[in-house]
């Protein structure tokens, strides 16, 4: 990650926003949803909001957001761990949601601080091997993303549906070792919004990432 990156009119975003360490080697730790968990959640969807963003419900509920995203109910949610390949393949699925196609990019700092930034789909950059997945918006003008590759747990795809029939929020969801979110990509949210092509594209995302061996499903 070379440091000239983060001249001008950027959002420069690393891992450190988590608050995870350094370890050098890829994460295996994945925190899984009990079933306590479990129907907390959907009792919160049932209730309280649904379709909410998913650092919503981890502050609300005091949860960690790996065990919201592996204890939703059945059908809402698809995990793998991260690996360099894994990371790699997800990535260039979102990609083809279009360069150009407006999504909203979600940070969590420390589970209760969250940002939620309107943008276009993050393009990676070529690998100049020193470890860090970087991702780019809107060309050079919009948000640069600089992830750790050894420092990403796991990749959780979530839809939800909303309180409206047929609407649903839809997220790819990058997690660190302790089970705070690095970055969420969302291609469509609870009130309707998101543009037809990250919608199609989404359904791409889930299927490459239920194909991949699956966390949290015992």
């Amino acid at each position: 990650m070379n440091n000239s990156r983060f001249n001008g009119p950027i959002l420069a975003v690393a891992l450190c926003l988590s608050g995870v360490a350094s370890s050098g080697a890829f994460a295996a730790n994945v925190q899984c949803a009990d079933q306590t968990d479990k129907t907390r959640i959907t009792q919160y969807l049932k209730t309280v909001e649904a379709g909410a963003p998913l650092p919503v419900l981890a502050r609300d509920m005091s949860i960690l957001e790996t065990r919201i995203a592996s204890g939703l109910p059945a059908g809402q949610s698809v995990g793998t761990v991260a690996t360099d390949e894994t990371i790699t393949t997800v990535w260039k699925t979102i990609e083809k949601w279009g360069r150009s196609t407006r999504v909203w990019l979600v940070f969590s700092i420390n589970g209760t601080h969250t940002f939620n930034f309107p943008s276009t789909v993050p393009m990676r950059q070529a690998d100049d091997g020193d470890g860090f997945h970087d991702v780019y918006a809107d060309g050079n003008t919009g948000v640069h993303a600089h992830l750790l590759r050894p420092e990403i747990s796991s990749i959780f795809a979530a839809k939800l549906p909303s309180a409206k029939d047929g609407i649903f929020a839809r997220s790819v969801n990058f997690y660190d070792d302790n089970g705070g979110l690095i970055i969420g990509i969302y291609a469509s949210m609870a009130d309707g919004k998101g543009e037809p092509a990250g919608i199609t594209g989404f359904a791409d995302t889930w299927d490459a990432i239920a194909e991949m061996p699956q966390v949290c499903s015992g």
